[in-house]
């Protein structure tokens, strides 16, 4: 097993942390894709005392034989992608890890992290990354207000990312892993203000954070969030396209993509939409369920992104009535600097989205 190397040079403490720290989120391509996670709700979910579970997938995740599957109680909203964001750059600027190869004993409150991720079974990952922040520290991280609203609003946010189970099955090998998202644990103080949340992300996510050294086989490849960017996105649906783009298109390099596949980013219509329709209906509400968006929605996103981030937008194809949805856009990313990150004896370089680490 090879001696893993943290991306970053320097490890700050957790009471030291400020929002210019980070810049990066090196999120992991598995959930923020095809999997569909995040999207926009329909506005009957908020009406809806019990919504159907999420069951998604199976996903093939690229040429890598990966198949991806997740259950969770209630779909991922741009909120939460905001927040999951702000904790994997986070844990790439602290550099604390828990250690998972049998060498060193847990600590108690590091086994409850496990077990709530993974249940009793043990782990063949060797590390995962963990946070200790206070939920102030996370709001002045998110750039959210500090009272009693937010406060509750980040609360659900992690127990939701919490909720997630991932089922993820290599078939070259027919090996299968199964744990959740992230698991946390809320401590009590005297006062909100020194309450620590300790957090653990998943071993997939922490092994992309950690890499493995220059000459190793074990190079995974990462979605490329620049949070300068994203901390100018006003809305969930900004949020979510910009993930999806972001994951699509590498700096630089120009695609063309239809509206209609636009907001089946945003507002997929997939089994889990019909069974919501379904247990609607059987609650004796008969109006249709309005979950699709506008193509003006889109429009309003992409030249957000053109005026605010420097993107480049093109019409490609335009059509009318209704074939509108099969209007093209030619959309071109800015093309973003190298960044050097001197790690230890050798420099890795992140070449803009799904980058490997050379």
């Amino acid at each position: 097993m090879p001696v893993l190397t943290p991306h970053l040079v320097s490890r700050k403490k957790s009471k030291d942390i400020s929002r210019g720290d980070l810049t990066i989120a090196m999120l992991d391509p598995l959930i923020s894709g095809g999997l569909n996670l995040f999207r926009v709700l329909p506005r009957a979910v908020t009406n809806c005392p019990s919504p159907p579970q999420m069951k998604l997938g199976p996903f093939a995740f690229g040429r890598s034989g990966l198949v991806v599957s997740a259950i969770c109680p209630r779909p991922l909203t741009g909120s939460d992608l905001q927040v999951l964001q702000m904790l994997v750059s986070a844990a790439a600027v602290l550099r604390l890890k828990v250690v998972t190869d049998g060498t060193k004993p847990y600590l108690d409150d590091d086994r409850e992290l496990l077990e709530a991720m993974h249940g009793t079974s043990q782990t063949r990952f060797p590390l995962h990354s963990k946070l200790e922040l206070s939920l102030t520290t996370m709001l002045d991280l998110l750039g959210w207000a500090n009272n009693h609203t937010y406060r509750e609003k980040l609360r659900e946010s992690l127990e939701a990312l919490s909720s997630v189970e991932l089922i993820i099955k290599d078939e070259t090998n027919q090996a299968q892993d199964r744990y959740k998202l992230m698991s946390h644990k809320h401590n009590t103080g005297p006062s909100h203000k020194y309450r620590r949340t300790k957090i653990l992300l998943n071993p997939r996510q922490s092994q992309i954070l950690y890499s493995g050294q220059a000459d190793s086989e074990e190079r995974e490849q990462y979605v490329k969030i620049h949070l300068k960017e994203t901390s100018l996105l006003t809305n969930q649906i900004q949020r979510i396209l910009h993930l999806r783009l972001c994951q699509w298109i590498d700096p630089g390099k120009e695609r063309s993509v239809s509206f209609e596949k636009l907001i089946s980013y945003v507002t997929p219509e997939d089994d889990w939409v019909k069974e919501l329709s379904d247990h609607l209906a059987g609650m004796g509400r008969k109006q249709k369920l309005h979950y699709k968006l506008a193509t003006s929605q889109i429009t309003d996103a992409l030249s957000f992104f053109e005026t605010r981030l420097g993107w480049k937008m093109r019409n490609d194809k335009s059509y009318e009535g209704e074939n509108a949805l099969k209007s093209t856009v030619s959309i071109v990313r800015t093309n973003d600097a190298i960044v050097e990150l001197d790690c230890g004896t050798s420099t890795r370089r992140l070449y803009g989205t799904s980058a490997l680490i050379l």
